[in-house]
């Protein structure tokens, strides 16, 4: 499931739902897809083949805005004394220890650059600093909740089914989908008793 500093949907629910089912979250793009690396500029030239020439999160005044957010995650990374990129990653991980991430890179610097994030301390005071942060428009997407909610009316019509099945099915869907629908369906569950 995406979760970065400008990508904060599963703290709307999803979260706690897979807290109280003991299930952690592996999070992907903690980097919200390059805009956290201090690397993007205000041209916002991306190559022909580059998914983000058509993401509405770096399309016209939404780019922009970001920009600027990425550019006071700079500001306080440059204070502690580590990369954009290091911080955001510093960021997901002080969520919880039940929360991993998983940051893409093409380069063993970087690579090398994104596993010291893990050394960064960070007070309260840059969790409420960094936690202030908000970003343009996120899209999501209905196929996530349409796989989330089929699979849970399955369960439900079984029988069968026990907290643990719930549980495991739940562990296999996260990635990739939608939190509202998870915790639509979670509620739908634990109405049904198990």
């Amino acid at each position: 499931y995406e979760y970065s500093l400008f990508s904060r949907e599963p703290e709307d629910g999803l979260l706690p739902v897979l807290r109280e089912l003991g299930i952690g979250l592996v999070s992907y793009s903690p980097l919200g897809r390059g805009l956290l690396t201090g690397s993007l500029d205000a041209s916002g030239e991306f190559g022909a083949t580059d998914f983000r020439r058509g993401h509405p999160r770096f399309a016209g005044q939404n780019y922009d805005h970001n920009l600027a957010v990425a550019g006071r995650v700079a500001e306080i990374a440059q204070g502690k004394g580590a990369t954009p990129a290091q911080l955001a990653i510093a960021w997901v991980l002080a969520q919880g220890n039940d929360i991993v991430t998983i940051p893409g890179t093409k380069r063993r610097t970087y690579l090398e650059q994104n596993a010291a994030a893990a050394d960064i301390v960070l007070t309260p005071e840059d969790l409420i600093e960094l936690g202030r942060i908000k970003a343009g428009v996120v899209v999501g997407t209905e196929t996530g909740r349409d796989l989330v909610e089929g699979t849970i009316e399955r369960l439900l019509a079984d029988e069968s089914v026990t907290r643990k099945d719930v549980k495991r099915e739940f562990a296999s869907l996260t990635i990739g989908s939608g939190s509202a629908a998870i915790v639509l369906t979670h509620r739908k569950i634990s109405r049904s008793g198990l």
